[in-house]
Parts: structure tokens; sequence; C-alpha cells
């Protein structure tokens, strides 16, 4: 009887501690599980952090750009991973995180030992579907085609109806691990051009929530330089 006492006390009290934290509500792309499960792993090494200054993240789902515009518009706070692309001037109360959630490593790839021809023009570009990076940086001069998934490209770079495909790996600040795209089974590629690197980072609106930037600032920097490890469970 004692310990169900003491146990409804503790938990009690683990209420009260939860509900003393303030909420930072983060919108982010689900765009697939693996996406979704990064962002989770993240989130939660980040609130090891944040709970000692009195706050608590929280990673909430929304189709693409809408983050962004609640976040400008002040219904969340801020957007979690975006790239630094960003034109602000369409959202002008957002400001970025310096310190990146994660470092997207991307590269044109091709099948092995196949010749192209030096007509960048004529070559075809498999990309997946509203990637603004691919059509907007790397389309240029190229013939891009796009497609939904990662198989999708794979299967059409094996049936020679496109002769690249870009690919990117996520290097996650805060989650001691690299987020691989899946692998094109039965393909053996090799790079067309260096991989480039883009960062991306937490956009927060500055303007009505000037603290929160500054925990969050804060937080990034420690889980950059101690390589946070995630806690197994």
């Amino acid at each position: 009887m004692k310990l169900l006492t003491i146990l409804l006390i503790l938990n009690s009290l683990n209420s009260l501690f939860a509900s003393d934290l303030a909420v930072i509500e983060l919108g982010y792309i689900k765009a697939s599980d693996r996406i979704n499960n990064y962002t989770k792993k993240f989130v939660g090494n980040l609130n090891h952090i944040l709970k000692q200054k009195g706050y608590f993240a929280k990673a909430v789902p929304l189709p693409s750009v809408r983050d962004l515009h609640n976040s400008n518009e002040g219904i969340i706070h801020g957007a979690l991973s975006r790239s630094n692309l960003i034109d602000n001037s369409v959202y002008p109360n957002l400001k970025l995180i310096e310190t990146p959630v994660a470092l997207l490593k991307y590269q044109l790839n091709k099948k092995k030992n196949k010749k192209l021809t030096k007509d960048q023009s004529s070559i075809r570009l498999a990309c997946i579907r509203d990637d603004r990076l691919c059509k907007g940086m790397l389309g240029k001069g190229f013939k891009v085609v796009e497609v939904n998934t990662h198989k999708a490209q794979g299967l059409m770079l094996k049936s020679d109806r496109v002769e690249l495909v870009m690919r990117v790996n996520i290097k996650a600040t805060g989650v001691k691990e690299d987020l691989l795209v899946p692998k094109l089974n039965g393909l053996k590629l090799e790079g067309y051009t260096k991989p480039f690197v883009v960062n991306t980072y937490t956009y927060i609106n500055i303007q009505k929530f000037p603290r929160i930037y500054k925990a969050l600032s804060d937080a990034y920097k420690v889980l950059k330089a101690k390589e946070w490890e995630l806690k197994k469970l």
C-alpha cells in the first residue's frame, strides 16, 4: 500500500513537472517513416537539453510550406528543418538558427561505367517530386524527370529511361547516425559530379518568440559540441 502511494505521488510530480514546461511547436514535413523516425530521435535528444531551461519541443507534421507560413504568422513557433535557400522576403518574421539540424549531401549518380554525351542538354535526370533543389539548382541544363519514390528512380535508371538520378544522404546533428536514402537494388552507381552540401536550419518567429529563439540556439550548440548520442530504450 505504501509503495502504491509513493508511485502515485511520483507520477503526480512528473505530471506537474511536464505541465510546467513551455511547449515549443515546430512544424516539419513528414515525408516518410524514415524521416519521421529521425525527427523523433532528434527532438528527443533536443528535449534532454531544453527541459533544463523549462522548455519542451514538439514536432508537428504539416504539409510542405505550411510550416513556414504558420511560423511566419505566429500560429506555431517555428519550422524544424528547412534549407538555407528559403526566400526570407516571403517570410519576414522568420530567422534561422545558425546551427544546422542536418547536412544534406547531394550527388548526381549514373550507372557505373556508363558513358554519357558531353551535351548536357540531352541528359535526363530523375528527381524525387517537388525537390526544389533539384529543379532549381541542378535541373538547369538537364531534362528533369520527377518521380514519387526512390524505387521509381531505380527502375527508370535500370531501363535507361533516364541517365542520372539525384541522391541525398543526411548527416544528422544531435543524432549520431547517418540517414541514408534507400539503396537502388541491382544497380552499381558512381558519382557523375562532386557531391555538394546544403545546410538545414530551424526557422523561428523572432518577432514573437525571441526567448524561444535563444533557447533553441543554445540547445543546438550543446548538441553539436557534445555529439549527443541516442539513449537506448
